[in-house]
C-alpha cells in the first residue's frame, strides 16, 4: 500500500522533472555473475557539487546570477576602467566579502560531501565476478557482479537478491538511510532461485536479469529473471528435535515448519526457469541487512543509476513571495539609481550651459572646449559609481544567514517537542521560513494527520449481522444498537460468555482476515507470546495490525509464514495454507487479494478492500444488510472495509496463474494495468463475508488547532481517501466543520451535466451567507476538474469548509494546484504523514510533513516536519508570524540605510556644481555596509518579536495582518524610503548649516574642510541608522543591545585607527589626525547629537502616537506613558528557545536578557483579559493597520 502511494508521488515528481518511464524498448540486460557487455555507470558515488578544479568558476557563476552581485561586478569593472572618483577597492572589497563568505560556506558544505563520498566509495566488499571471488572497494563494483553482504552491513548498490542464508528464501533489511523507516522489511528470493543458499551454488547459475532503466522511484522495480538451467535443490532439511525449553505447542509448530520445508523442496521442480521481479526482490543501496547471516545480490544499478542517487537529483524549486518582492525592490532601487544618475547628468549639462558657469570660465579658465563623447561617458559612469551603494550588496548574504540561523529556533522550540515520539520539529528548507506567516489555505490529510493512525478494532459485520469486541470475544449487537454508545453496550453485553466458540461464519470471516495481508510475524517474539494476548507483527499499515491482533484475540492467530505457507492457529488447531499468489494493493484497485490452498487441497481467493471496489465484484452474500452496517459504522467515524472470498476450480486457477505471471514478467510500461486485468479475472463472482470497522482516534489538540487556524484566516481543507461518512464524522468531531453547519454534497455523480448542475445550485446557496460545508468525492471531483474547473473553484473558495473524500494522490495534488494557480494566487500549505501525501506536499507553496507511522516519506519530502498536527498552529501563528515580520523589516531596513548613506552624496554633488567626486573616503565607503551596520540588523532579524508567543496564540486573528504579503507592498517600501529621505537630509544639511555659521570647528582654530564635513555626515549617518533600528525594535534583548553598542564602538575605534595611520600613499586619501581632532571639538559632538535628535525625534513622536491609538483600540496592549523606562523585572514573554529539551539529551543554553523597547506598549499584566474581551474588540485585531516598526 505504502509503496504504491509512494510510487505515485515519485512518478508525479518525475513527470514534473521530465524523467521518462521505461518502456519495452528501454530494457537493461544484466548477466548474473558476469561483466555486462554494455558499459553502465560505475559504482562511484559523487554527491559533491564541485571539484578542486571547477569550484572557483562554477561557484562564481552561481553567485553572479544574482542581480545585486552581478550589478556590483559590473560596477567594479567600470570603476577599474575609468578615471573613477573613488578607489576601486570601495567596490571590490564589499563584493569580495560577499563572494568569499558565500563561497566559504558552500565550499565547506561540499567538503563534507566529499568526505562522505570517500567513506562510501572506499568501503571493502566481497564480489564474485566471472566465477572469481575477490575483495574490492565499493566504487569498483560493476553491473552484473555478485556482491556479498553480511549481517549489519549496508548494501553497496542496487541489486537483485539471488542467494540468502535465511531458511525461508528471504532476508530482512532496514531502510532508515533511505526513507527514515526503522521497521524491518522483507526482501524475497525470486522463485527460480529460492533454493540457492550459499556462494557455491551461485557458481553454477547461468542466466540474465532483464529490468527497466534506472529511475528515482524507491518502491517500483520491474524485471524478469531468465535461467539457462534450473538450480539444483539442496537436500531437504531434517526435522529439528524437540527442545526441552519449549512447550508441546511449540514443538508441534517446529515439526510443522520442518514438514513445510520438506514439502517446498519436493515442489521445487514446479518452478519455471523464468521469474518475474518486483521491488520485493530488490536490495536498495543504503539499506542495512538485519536478522540474516549473509546474502548475495546481482548488481543491476550502480553509482549514479542507483535509486538513492536518482532521488538526490530531484529538487523542489520553490520560491517564496519574499524572494519575488526582493527582486522587485531591487529593480525599483536600480530605477532610483538611474534616476539620480540622470538628474546629475542633466543638472551638470544645465549648469555648464548657464551664464554663471560661462562667467566663471571667462574669468578664470578662458575658452573651454566642448566635452567629448568619452568624457561624457566617463562622467555618466562616475555618477553611476558614486550612487551604486544604493543597491544593498550584502542583502543576500545577510538574508541567507538570517534564514539559516533562524531555522534553528524552529528546531529548538521545546513547545513543539513530542514526548511520545521523542521528536522535535525539523526545518528541511530554511529558504521558506517567512512563507509560514502568509498561509491562507491549509490542505490536510485525515488518517495519521488529524487522527492518531493507531487503529483499534471496534466492530464488524458477518453475514449482515453486526458484532462488537467485548473483552476479547465477538458479541452480536441487537437490532438498533449499532450506533449506541460504548458504555451502554458494555453494560448490556457485560454478562456475555467470553469463552464461547466461534461459529463457522465467524471462523471463515476471521480466517480471511488472518490470510489476506502482507504482514510478517516477528520471529524473535512469536513463541514467547503464543499464550498471551499480544503478538508482534511487522505490518505495512496500522489497519492490518489492528485486524491481525483482533483475529488473535478471537482465536484465529496468524503465526507467520514458513517456506511459502501461511501458518494459522484456529481455536487451538494449527493449519498451514500454501501461498499461491498475492494480488497486491494499489491505489487504483483499492483492494488486496491472496490465493491460497487449504489443508484439504481446495484453492481459495480472499479479498478485502474499499466497498467501492469490492462490492461490484460480489455476486453472493448479504450485501444490503452489510452496507447498512457499514453506513452506521461510518457515522461513528470508523474506518470500514469489505471482506469477500471465492473457491476457485483447479483448472481456472491454472489459467489465472499463468495470466498473472505472464503479466508480471512483462517489461512494458503498462505492466501494472496488465497485472490488474489478470487479477480482475480471478476476483469476479465473490461471496461477501462481511465488513470490518476500526477506530482511529483524533490526535490531542486537533480541535483547538483547527479553531485557531480558522480564526487566523487560514482555510483548512480535508483531503482524504476515506469514504464520505467517515470523513464527515471526523470533520464534525474535530471542529473542522461546525456543528450547526449544513453539509452540501457533490457526490456519486457519473456525468458532467449532473455535477455541473449540482455545483450551480450549491453556488447559489452559498451566496446566501449561511453556514455550509462542501463535501466532494473523487469521482465527482474528477468530472468537475475536467468539465467545470472554474465553477468548481468558485464553489470551493466560497465554502467555509471543504471535505474531499475518496481521493487518489494525484487528485490531492490537482486540488492544491487549482487553488495555488487561482486568480488571487494565495499562499498554500499541505500537511500529511504518508507516501500518498507526497505529491500535494511538493505541490503546495509550503510542505508540512508529519512524523507518522506509515513511513517517513512525507517527512523527507516536506519543507518542515513535526510530530503532531497541533504543532501547526505554533509553526504558523508564532514562528511564521515572527519570520515574516523580521525578514520584511530587515529587507526594508537595508534599502533605508543605503538611502541615508547615498543621498548625502547626491546633495554634495549639488553643492559642488555637479562635480562627480566622492564625499566619503574609501574606508568609509567600504566599512558602512560590511562593519558598521551589518551585525545589528542580523541580530534584529533573529530575535525580534513584535508580539509575544502567548499573545499570537491567544489572539489568532493577529495572523491576518500579514496575509497577502502586506508588509512587502509598495506603500511600506515608500514609507521606509521617506524615512531614509528625511534622515539623509538631516545628516547632511545640519552639519552644512552648522558649518556655514561657524567654519571654525577644530580646537586649534582651524576651519573645517571637506574631510571634516565628510566625517561629520558619515558619523551621523551611521549613528542615525542604528538608532532607527533601535527604536524600531519592539523586543530588546541583550545581544541586540550589545550589537548596537558594538557598532558605535567600532565606529569610534576604526576611525581613530584610520586617523592616526597615514594611508595617503596606499589609498590616495588623507585623513591623518582628522578624526582625532574632531573628537576633541565640542562643536563636533553638538552637531552629531543635534543631527541624531532632529532625525529620530519625528520617528519617536509618530511611533508614540501610533502606539497610543492602538492601545485605545487593541485590548492586548497597555500603553505606558513613561517613554524612558525599560522593563526588566516582569518578563512578559519567553524567548523562542532558551534551553534545549532535556529529554532529547541537549544541554541548556544561556538565557538572554530581554528588555522591552521604551517606545513600545507593554502587555497587560493580567492575562485574564481573554475572559472579558468582547467580540468587537477581538474583531478589531483584524484591522489592516501598519505594524509598528514597518513605518516611520
Amino acid at each position: 500500500m505504502l509503496r504504491r502511494f509512494w510510487s505515485e508521488g515519485i512518478a508525479f515528481a518525475a513527470s514534473v522533472q521530465g524523467n521518462r518511464v521505461s518502456s519495452a524498448g528501454e530494457v537493461r540486460h544484466v548477466p548474473i555473475g558476469r561483466t555486462a557487455p554494455t558499459a553502465y555507470a560505475t559504482n562511484k558515488m559523487v554527491s559533491a557539487k564541485y571539484t578542486v578544479w571547477n569550484f572557483l568558476p562554477y561557484n562564481l557563476l552561481e553567485q553572479f546570477r544574482r542581480i545585486a552581485n552581478f550589478y556590483f561586478l559590473v560596477a567594479t569593472i567600470i570603476v577599474m576602467s575609468i578615471n573613477s572618483p573613488v578607489s576601486p577597492w570601495t567596490s571590490l572589497l564589499p563584493l569580495l566579502f560577499v563572494v568569499v563568505v558565500t563561497a566559504a560556506k558552500q565550499g565547506y558544505e561540499d567538503y563534507l560531501r566529499h568526505c562522505s563520498d570517500r567513506e562510501v566509495n572506499l568501503a571493502p566488499v566481497s564480489v564474485i565476478r566471472n566465477g572469481v571471488s575477490q575483495e574490492l572497494s565499493a566504487e569498483r563494483i560493476q553491473v552484473g557482479d555478485l556482491v556479498m553482504v553480511a549481517c549489519d552491513q549496508d548494501v553497496p548498490c542496487d541489486m537483485v537478491l539471488v542467494a540468502s542464508s535465511h531458511p525461508n528464501a528471504r532476508c530482512y533489511v532496514t531502510t532508515a538511510n533511505l526513507d527514515g523507516e526503522s521497521n524491518l522489511k522483507t526482501v524475497f528470493l525470486p522463485g527460480a532461485l529460492r533454493n540457492v543458499r550459499a556462494a557455491g551454488q551461485l557458481m553454477g547459475v547461468k542466466g540474465v536479469i532483464e529490468c527497466e532503466q534506472p529511475h528515482p522511484d524507491l518502491y517500483r522495480f520491474y524485471g524478469r529473471l531468465e535461467l539457462s538451467t534450473p538450480v539444483a535443490a539442496p537436500p531437504a532439511p531434517p526435522a529439528p528435535p524437540p527442545a526441552a525449553s519449549h512447550s508441546a505447542q511449540r514443538t508441534s509448530i517446529d515439526s510443522l515448519t520442518a514438514r513445510l520445508s520438506q514439502m517446498m523442496f519436493m515442489e521445487a521442480d514446479e518452478e519455471p526457469l523464468s521469474s518475474p521481479l518486483s521491488a520485493d526482490h530488490l536490495l536498495l543501496k543504503g539499506a542495512r541487512l538485519r536478522n540474516t547471516d549473509q546474502v548475495f545480490g546481482c548488481a543491476v544499478y550502480a553509482g549514479a543509476d542507483t535509486k538513492v542517487a536518482r532521488n538526490s537529483l530531484i529538487t523542489r524549486n520553490k520560491f517564496s513571495a519574499m524572494e519575488k518582492s526582493i527582486n522587485r525592490l531591487l529593480l525599483l532601487a536600480m530605477s532610483c539609481l538611474l534616476l539620480l544618475v540622470a538628474a546629475s547628468v542633466v543638472g551638470s549639462s544645465l549648469y555648464k550651459g548657464s551664464d554663471a558657469m560661462a562667467s566663471f570660465n571667462d574669468a578664470h579658465l578662458g575658452d573651454i572646449e566642448d566635452m567629448t563623447s568619452s568624457e561624457i561617458t566617463n562622467e555618466v559612469l562616475s555618477y553611476l559609481i558614486l550612487y551604486n551603494y544604493l543597491i544593498p550588496i550584502s542583502l543576500y548574504v545577510t538574508i541567507e544567514m538570517q534564514k539559516f540561523l533562524g531555522s534553528l529556533f524552529f528546531t529548538w522550540d521545546n513547545q513543539m517537542y513530542c514526548s511520545d515520539t521523542n521528536r522535535t520539529a525539523v526545518c528541511n528548507t530554511s529558504d521558506l521560513n517567512e512563507e509560514l506567516g502568509l498561509v491562507e489555505y491549509l490542505f490536510t490529510d485525515k488518517t495519521g494527520t488529524l487522527t492518531e493512525n493507531s487503529m483499534v478494532f471496534r466492530r464488524c459485520c458477518i453475514n449482515g449481522v453486526p458484532y462488537r469486541d467485548v473483552r476479547g470475544a465477538l458479541r452480536e449487537l441487537p437490532h438498533g444498537m449499532a450506533t449506541r454508545a460504548s458504555a451502554d453496550l458494555d453494560a448490556d453485553l457485560g454478562a456475555a460468555d467470553d469463552a464461547a466458540d466461534l461459529s463457522a461464519a465467524m471462523e471463515h470471516f476471521l480466517l480471511a482476515l488472518a490470510l489476506c495481508h502482507s504482514s510478517q510475524m516477528d520471529y524473535e517474539e512469536r513463541f514467547d507470546e503464543l499464550d498471551g494476548a499480544e503478538f508482534q507483527y511487522s505490518c505495512c499499515s496500522p489497519d492490518e495490525r489492528a485486524l491481525l491482533l483482533a483475529c488473535a484475540r478471537f482465536g484465529v492467530v496468524f503465526l507467520g509464514e514458513s517456506s511459502g505457507y501461511y501458518v494459522v492457529r484456529v481455536q487451538g488447531r494449527v493449519k498451514a495454507f500454501r501461498r499461491l499468489e498475492v494480488l497486491e494493493f494499489t491505489s487504483e484497485r483499492k483492494r488486496m487479494s491472496v490465493i491460497v490452498r487449504d489443508p484439504s487441497d481446495q484453492i481459495w481467493v480472499f479479498c478485502k478492500g474499499a466497498e467501492a471496489t469490492v462490492l461490484p465484484l460480489v455476486s453472493q452474500g448479504q450485501k444490503t444488510r452489510t452496507m447498512e452496517c457499514i453506513h452506521e459504522f461510518a457515522m461513528r467515524g470508523l474506518r470500514t472495509m469489505l471482506v469477500a472470498c471465492r473457491r476457485i476450480p483447479r483448472q481456472e486457477f491454472s489459467a489465472v496463474l499463468q495470466a498473472v505471471r505472464s503479466a508480471r514478467c512483462t517489461l512494458a510500461g503498462n505492466r501494472e494495468s496488465q497485472v490488474s486485468s489478470a487479477c480482475l479475472a480471478v476476483e469476479q463472482g465473490l461471496t461477501l463475508l462481511g465488513a470490518t470497522a476500526v477506530e482511529d482516534r483524533l490526535q490531542p489538540g486537533v480541535r483547538e488547532a483547527l479553531s485557531n487556524l480558522r480564526d487566523a484566516g487560514v482555510k483548512t481543507w480535508i483531503l482524504t481517501g476515506d469514504k464520505v461518512e467517515t470523513a464527515l464524522s471526523i470533520s464534525y468531531s474535530s471542529g473542522h466543520l461546525e456543528l450547526e453547519a449544513e453539509p452540501l454534497f457533490v457526490t456519486e455523480h457519473t456525468s458532467a451535466t449532473a455535477v455541473t448542475r449540482t455545483l450551480r445550485v450549491i453556488k447559489d446557496r452559498l451566496a446566501s451567507g449561511d453556514n455550509y460545508g462542501l463535501v466532494l468525492d473523487g469521482e465527482s471531483l474528477g468530472l468537475s476538474l475536467q468539465h467545470a474547473p472554474d465553477l468548481l473553484l468558485d464553489v470551493m473558495v466560497a465554502s467555509p469548509a471543504v471535505i474531499c473524500c475518496r481521493l487518489s494522490p494525484l487528485q490531492k495534488c490537482q486540488i492544491v494546484r487549482l487553488i495555488k494557480n487561482s486568480k488571487h494566487r494565495p499562499t498554500t500549505a499541505a500537511i500529511g504523514d504518508g507516501a500518498n501525501d507526497v505529491s500535494m506536499i511538493q505541490e503546495a507553496h509550503i510542505g508540512l510533513g508529519l512524523m507518522g507511522k506509515e513511513g517517513r516519506q512525507a517527512e523527507r519530502c516536506a519543507d518542515f516536519a513535526m510530530a503532531r498536527f497541533r504543532f501547526v498552529q505554533r509553526a504558523l501563528l508564532v514562528h511564521g508570524h515572527w519570520y515574516y515580520f523580521r525578514l520584511s523589516n530587515l529587507v526594508h531596513y537595508f534599502f533605508y540605510k543605503n538611502v541615508v548613506f547615498v543621498l548625502p552624496q547626491f546633495y554634495f554633488i549639488l553643492f559642488t556644481a555637479f562635480s562627480p567626486q566622492s564625499m566619503y573616503t574609501s574606508v568609509f565607503l567600504t566599512c558602512f555596509n560590511i562593519i558598521f551596520t551589518s551585525v545589528p540588523v542580523l541580530v534584529y532579524g533573529l530575535l525580534e518579536q513584535n508580539r509575544p508567543s502567548y499573545q499570537l496564540l491567544q489572539y489568532p486573528a493577529l495572523y491576518k495582518r500579514h496575509q497577502g504579503n502586506k508588509l512587502m507592498r509598495t506603500g511600506h517600501f515608500i514609507t521606509w524610503l521617506a524615512a531614509g529621505l528625511w534622515h539623509s537630509v538631516v545628516v547632511f544639511f545640519v552639519p552644512v548649516m552648522a558649518l556655514s555659521f561657524n567654519t571654525v570647528i577644530l580646537n586649534n582654530g582651524s576651519e573645517g574642510d571637506m574631510l571634516c564635513l565628510s566625517t561629520l555626515v558619515y558619523s551621523s549617518a551611521v549613528l542615525v541608522v542604528n538608532f532607527k533600528l533601535l527604536i524600531t525594535s519592539q523586543y530588546w534583548t541583550l545581544p541586540f543591545l550589545l550589537s548596537i553598542i558594538g557598532s558605535f564602538l567600532l565606529l569610534l575605534v576604526i576611525n581613530l585607527i584610520y586617523s592616526v595611520i597615514d594611508l595617503d600613499k596606499l589609498i590616495n586619501q588623507q585623513m591623518f589626525y582628522v578624526y582625532l581632532e574632531l573628537l576633541s571639538s565640542p562643536l563636533f559632538w553638538i552637531i552629531t547629537f543635534l543631527s541624531i535628535w532632529v532625525a529620530i525625534m519625528p520617528d519617536i513622536i509618530i511611533i508614540s502616537i501610533a502606539n497610543f491609538k492602538r492601545a485605545q483600540q487593541d485590548p492586548t496592549y497597555k500603553y505606558t506613558s513613561n517613554i524612558c523606562c525599560i522593563q526588566t523585572k516582569k518578563k512578559w514573554s519567553r524567548s523562542v528557545r532558551t534551553d534545549f529539551n532535556k529529554r532529547s539529551g541537549r544541554v541548556s543554553m544561556m538565557r538572554s536578557t530581554k528588555y522591552r523597547s521604551p517606545l513600545q506598549p507593554l502587555p497587560l499584566n493580567n492575562i485574564q483579559v481573554s475572559q472579558t474581551i468582547d467580540i468587537a474588540s477581538r474583531e478589531s485585531l483584524t484591522a489592516d493597520s501598519n505594524e509598528t516598526g514597518s513605518a516611520i
